[in-house]
């Protein structure tokens, strides 16, 4: 399997470093910039640092490993967005939660592969961490594979607005798992009227995601 795809069902890069790639602040310094701020690399690193001073305890968000979004970005088309989760069929042992992830085609490859750009938290052995920017390889045949949802059609802002809504949902590196840390964004996706209530219980119920 090439590196840059995909394991089936959990959708996690192979390499679990974790660490490499750019520290990135996430869409709070894309909006930093356009509102004035300068894009020198001094200033940007300068930001980070008063970010690092401000934010909760929660690791700031690192280029996902395999991350294409350079070359397969974002546009500011309406797409739709999904939910998956590992399998198809529901899962009701706690000790055992599946794996949840939010995702939206960013470009149709050849072979059968896009590049979804995937909102998750992602386990590097007994850890996890939120990746940003996260443009990925997946064969289209994950559909297949795993329970998808549909969240509804995007707007490039309320794309936007939910990756800034991930980049807030605080979690612990050790303790937090993908079901936990997918509850409470998609919560905050209900608060701001992203996706409805009844759709919110539906997900819930359906992966299941454990009561908060």
């Amino acid at each position: 399997m090439d590196k840059n795809d995909c394991v089936s069902g959990a959708l996690r890069p192979q390499d679990n470093s974790g660490h490499s790639g750019i520290v990135v602040a996430h869409c709070r310094i894309k909006r930093m910039r356009h509102r004035g701020y300068p894009d020198d690399q001094q200033s940007f690193s300068t930001t980070l640092t008063e970010l690092s001073h401000t934010m909760p305890t929660t690791p700031m968000p690192t280029r996902g490993s395999g991350d294409l979004s350079q070359v397969y970005g974002d546009d500011w088309s309406d797409k739709e967005v999904f939910l998956q989760a590992t399998g198809l069929h529901k899962n009701s042992n706690p000790s055992n939660p599946r794996h949840v992830l939010i995702y939206w085609v960013n470009a149709a490859l050849s072979g059968g592969f896009e590049v979804w750009d995937i909102t998750q938290l992602e386990m590097h052995g007994h850890w996890h961490q939120y990746h940003y920017p996260n443009a990925l390889k997946v064969n289209t045949k994950e559909r297949s594979r795993n329970q998808t949802i549909s969240l509804g059609i995007f707007t490039s802002e309320q794309r936007e607005q939910l990756l800034e809504l991930a980049a807030d949902v605080e979690y612990d590196q050790v303790t937090t798992e993908s079901c936990i840390w997918m509850r409470n964004l998609l919560a905050k996706m209900v608060e701001e009227k992203l996706i409805s209530h009844n759709l919110f219980n539906t997900i819930r119920e359906d992966v299941p995601l454990p009561s908060a």
